[in-house]
């Protein structure tokens, strides 16, 4: 089985809270719709930088390694 790219699916998650947000989605309240916003955002960022550091490309503060 192949291992899929985590963070490859970060910056997906990343698009994915932007075009929310750009498409004039309506989630609900403007703070229900902000927080779902940046949750998908800040979860793709979080999922991105964990792959690179489990790939260990980079350390646990996001310095890139030799």
């Amino acid at each position: 089985m192949r291992k899929q790219s985590l963070t490859i699916t970060g910056l997906i998650v990343v698009l994915l809270g932007f075009i929310l947000n750009r498409s004039g989605v309506d989630v609900g309240p403007d703070k229900l719709q902000t927080f779902v916003e940046v949750l998908l955002q800040l979860g793709g960022v979080i999922i991105a930088w964990y792959g690179r550091w489990r790939h260990k490309d980079i350390n646990l503060f996001g310095q890139k390694l030799n």
